[in-house]
């Protein structure tokens, strides 16, 4: 059953071979050429063809299998801890400028993935041919400019208040005091797995699709997030200690 589902995620999330479970026969003309483009921007798994990679994403896609369950169970069983408000400045002075300082730092980052970016596309623009380093640089601008712009979002609504702040089910069980900043992990869960993916870049296949290593190491990253807020707020320690333990593994 594992196995399956294993198989049935990598057809529609990370496809290996291009082909996935739509078809001509089930989209139209215009939105199949539209589906062709979009799918050839994703890149394509290539983790089994690297040494010693193919047990390890096997692994990884079972594991992400698992935290989708255990994610979807938690929040249809049990309820979440109170939202409370977030720490003012009598309690810490210093957080609202840390936090804009933050996002001040992710504009500089994305003011300059931009700009590189720019230029690698008027360089393409003069029919100046771009090198497979320049290509896999144009692919890393890209999710750095992704990054850099959840980042300065996030940061600064958290900076004006506007945001979530769940206090800590788990820590107050066992007489301990937790703030949780759940807008936080929303730009982990966005975040995480595209910082890593950068790392997985690898040259484009002789079709011209693009190929990445690390795809389900990458998704994994993203769920386990999503599970490792759960543990913090979820009202029940078993389901909590369950999924923080799952999050380490």
């Amino acid at each position: 059953v594992m196995q399956a589902a294993s198989n049935f995620c990598s057809r529609i999330f990370w496809p290996r071979s291009g082909a996935t479970i739509f078809s001509k026969a089930l989209i139209p003309g215009m939105l199949m050429t539209t589906y062709e483009k979009v799918l050839r921007m994703m890149p394509r798994d290539a983790s089994s063809k690297q040494t010693l990679t193919p047990r390890c994403s096997k692994f990884n896609n079972y594991c992400t299998v698992i935290c989708l369950v255990l994610a979807l169970c938690t929040h249809l069983s049990y309820d979440y801890s109170d939202t409370r408000a977030a720490i003012d400045p009598q309690e810490d002075p210093w957080m609202v400028w840390f936090l804009q300082s933050a996002a001040s730092l992710a504009a500089a980052g994305f003011f300059q993935e931009l700009c590189v970016a720019l230029d690698r596309c008027v360089i393409a623009q003069e029919d100046q041919p771009m090198t497979a380093g320049c290509r896999l640089r144009v692919r890393l601008n890209i999710k750095l400019i992704i990054i850099f712009t959840v980042l300065m979002t996030v940061y600064q609504c958290m900076a004006f208040d506007f945001q979530y702040v769940h206090k800590g089910w788990i820590a107050a069980y066992h007489k301990g005091h937790q703030v949780v900043y759940s807008v936080r992990y929303i730009e982990w869960v966005c975040c995480a797995p595209i910082v890593l993916s950068c790392s997985g870049h690898l040259p484009q296949d002789p079709d011209g699709q693009l190929r990445n290593g690390l795809i389900p190491s990458s998704v994994l990253t993203g769920i386990y997030c999503i599970i490792s807020w759960q543990g913090l707020v979820v009202k029940d320690p078993w389901a909590a200690w369950t999924l923080i333990g799952f999050a380490f593994v």
